[in-house]
């Protein structure tokens, strides 16, 4: 049971199913190591100034037809939640999010310092890094 439990947790990507396989462990005493995601990070701890800030970024640079439509069909996802990976980068609740953002402002940096403020085109690549990852949710 330990080993089924372990790999239904290392295998998800959806917050709410890690907080029930979770539950379900501690209800059971399994003894499974939950360490890593025993203590609220400071991702998990910002999910409403990260959802905030990801909208933030979408409405300032993109103005797409159909992108409030986008919007609000995310919200009604866990992608603000659920972590960016199972086992590797930002595989924590909200990390989803949180690494969207990360990739945006760094594609922006990489874009902006190869060539220039003025031929950068902040709409393309907010699309591209903020929804990237949009099957995860």
């Amino acid at each position: 049971m330990k080993n089924k439990l372990h790999r239904f947790i290392s295998s998800t990507v959806s917050y709410h199913d890690f907080k029930e396989a979770v539950n379900i462990a501690s209800e059971l005493d399994c003894g499974l190591e939950i360490s890593r995601f025993g203590k609220l990070s400071e991702i998990e701890d910002n999910f409403e100034k990260n959802k905030q800030e990801f909208l933030q970024i979408a409405r300032q640079n993109i103005k797409r037809e159909g992108i409030e439509n986008l919007l609000s069909w995310l919200e009604t996802t866990d992608f603000f939640e659920a972590p960016a990976s199972s086992r590797f980068h930002s595989a924590e609740a909200g990390g989803l999010c949180f690494h969207s953002i990360n990739v945006y402002k760094r594609l922006l940096k990489l874009a902006t310092e190869e060539f220039g403020e003025d031929k950068v085109n902040k709409e393309s690549i907010a699309v591209i890094a903020l929804f990237h990852d949009i099957c995860k949710c």
